[in-house]
């Protein structure tokens, strides 16, 4: 059962980047939250060089499959955009549901584009998806659901699900390290130009350097760190796991961890959460949550 262990290592490390992004965003870069996200990026530029000493297999792809991987990655930050920008507002555990429908964006493109056909159970186990990540977005001070935030969120999904469909064109007849390296390169180069580039990014960036003593930047590597570990654990679950479907549904689990660890964050980072309360909410948003583990088992199995 090793593969259970990697599957849910994934929405764990993922869970804490989401944490750790909304500590940043309202501490540091609550007038710019996407400087955040630029910053986390460079670390790139200073590891990559080292990738490619220790591991030259990265050299060992075609010119072409390399620019193309090159330029998924030079996008890839634009995907995060609503996502920084719904961290502004909202904490993590709401905004990241709605995430999870993701594979069903992905779905809808191999169905217009392969011409892969979904089953009955499918479409039930994505309006489950769906229709559970609208309800978790519910705000029930005020009766009603937070569109703003779950409208980003929708759009980020769809926007990480077409890369992943493009990504699939290339990186599948690729070693995973190879890959992703290349799109870790564009990453890292959008974050130099961003950074050296543009006051808005340069200025917020440099003046939380100057004022944590550099301090910053551990979090932000390690964000970037915990990110390529969420890749490995996840090949390794596909190929241990009796069935390769069963591994997604597992990252189901992400907004569990979310809520988790934004409860126990609360205490140490007050300014940076709202107050969570075990109530009735807290329970709805648990209900949501199976409801939505169930929508991906049926998603995939």
């Amino acid at each position: 059962m090793e593969w259970i262990l990697f599957s849910l290592l994934v929405p764990i490390f993922g869970a804490w980047n989401n944490v750790v992004d909304q500590v940043l965003v309202r501490r540091y870069f609550s007038e710019n939250g996407l400087t955040a996200l630029v910053l986390g990026s460079l670390t790139y530029i200073v590891v990559l060089p080292f990738v490619a000493v220790f591991f030259p297999a990265v050299f060992d792809i075609e010119s072409a499959n390399a620019f193309y991987l090159f330029l998924l990655g030079l996008a890839s930050p634009f995907i995060w955009f609503p996502y920084f920008w719904s961290l502004e507002r909202d904490d993590a555990s709401v905004a990241m549901p709605t995430l999870q429908t993701m594979p069903v964006w992905v779905f809808i493109l191999g169905f217009v584009f392969l011409g892969e056909v979904p089953t009955t159970m499918n479409l039930v186990g994505a309006a489950m998806i769906v229709l559970a990540s609208m309800a978790m977005t519910a705000d029930f001070s005020r009766r009603n659901i937070r569109l703003r935030t779950f409208a980003m969120m929708l759009l980020c999904a769809i926007l990480f699900a077409v890369q992943t469909y493009f990504f699939r064109l290339t990186a599948i007849n690729l070693e995973s390290l190879i890959a992703s390296f290349w799109v870790a390169v564009g990453f890292g180069v959008f974050g130099a130009l961003a950074i050296f580039g543009l006051k808005r990014f340069r200025d917020p960036a440099f003046t939380s350097i100057r004022q944590t003593k550099g301090l910053i930047l551990i979090p932000s590597a390690g964000q970037e760190f915990s990110y390529f570990l969420t890749i490995i654990f996840t090949i390794i679950a596909m190929e241990t796991a009796p069935v390769a479907g069963l591994v997604p549904t597992l990252f189901g689990f992400q907004p569990f961890f979310v809520i988790l660890f934004s409860l126990l964050a609360c205490r140490w980072f007050k300014d940076c959460f709202e107050q969570t309360k075990i109530d009735r909410f807290f329970y709805f948003q648990l209900v949501c949550l199976a409801f939505m583990i169930g929508g991906l088992y049926l998603f995939f199995v």
